[in-house]
């Protein structure tokens, strides 16, 4: 819940409540605003399954332009389950070391996210937005441990002249994020006996996927993508390579409903230089129905109605592997 400034002067605008963080253009998007069922494996690496979002306060600033051009900066709460590579209290699993308790006393212990993003009509049919984006914050891993996270994003579209109802389209993005994050000396999570020294993880990777609009409520889509880490002082498959491709269908029987079955393919470079493959099957459907009079905004409810995972395994006895494998077909 948050609330929206709509008339402040010099063409400013405040935000504040708990929101998806404006970092790149997918993660400020809900997911069943997504183009495929998942999200990409690098803002999963970096953000978390739920994305970046936290409470706070937004700036942005609509820059007097002949084109758009719009500058913010979200100030937040750099703690909670939704702020992956910084505060949560999950991201032991990024250093492998026991989470410490911080207090937030000073300005450095927020989560400041700048973004920069401006729009060109290449021509009548075309259009071009381009954004820069960065994290920075306090983790856990110490006192005075620190991440940075930098993103650059391209979006392109085109609608043919006699497009009806919007189609048809091609449209292309792409995201590339790197993460620096400074992990102090800590001890193991798993073995108290053991300590790790400090150094800093880096995280790097990318998506690219293009959208066909073939005809009315009909979109063909693919996306390529990897991510990656170098290595660290502890084992973790968090620090695995991963390269996937996934074609994509999606029907749009009514406005507020979708059909997508969709198939990915995930290789893996594992220590041990095996690789691995993944495939799902997802449909979902997306209901609304609107509140009574009194309520200014329609519900949105998704739910899946199927899904069902392929993993064919070395050693199919393995039940743990099985359940780490289902969990990387959902991107976790």
């Amino acid at each position: 819940m948050y609330f929206l400034t709509t008339s402040l002067p010099w063409n400013l605008q405040v935000k504040g409540g708990q929101y998806f963080l404006e970092f790149g253009r997918q993660n400020p998007q809900h997911p069943h605003a997504w183009a495929f069922a998942d999200q990409p494996l690098v803002l999963n690496r970096m953000f978390g399954p739920d994305g970046l979002r936290s409470q706070g306060l937004r700036l942005s600033w609509l820059v007097p332009t002949s084109w758009y051009t719009e500058a913010m900066v979200s100030v937040v709460n750099s703690a909670g389950g939704t702020t992956s590579s910084f505060r949560s209290d999950e991201s032991a699993e990024i250093h492998g070391g026991s989470a410490l308790e911080r207090d937030v006393k000073r300005l450095g212990d927020l989560l400041v996210v700048p973004r920069i993003a401006t729009s060109f009509d290449l021509s009548d049919t075309q259009t071009l937005l381009v954004g820069a984006s960065a994290a920075f914050g306090p983790n856990n891993s110490g006192p005075h441990a620190s991440t940075q996270v930098f993103g650059a994003d391209l979006y392109y579209k085109w609608k043919s002249v006699t497009a009806a109802k919007g189609f048809p389209f091609v449209s292309f993005q792409s995201e590339a994020l790197v993460r620096r994050y400074g992990a102090a000396a800590r001890l193991s999570v798993d073995d108290p006996t053991v300590s790790f020294s400090a150094e800093t993880l880096r995280d790097r990777g990318m998506y690219s996927q293009v959208l066909w609009g073939i005809k009315p409520m009909v979109v063909a889509g693919l996306r390529g993508e990897f991510a990656g880490g170098h290595s660290a002082a502890f084992e973790s498959e968090l620090r695995t390579d991963r390269y996937r491709v996934s074609p994509n269908l999606t029907w749009y029987p009514t406005e507020f409903s979708k059909f997508r079955p969709m198939s990915f393919r995930v290789l893996e470079r594992l220590q041990v230089e095996q690789p691995r493959t993944w495939q799902s099957i997802h449909t979902e459907s997306c209901l609304s129905r609107p509140y009574p009079w009194y309520r200014l905004r329609r519900r949105r409810i998704q739910f899946t109605l199927f899904r069902l995972f392929i993993t064919p395994l070395a050693d199919n006895s393995n039940e743990t592997a099985k359940a780490k494998c289902r969990m990387k077909c959902q991107g976790i």
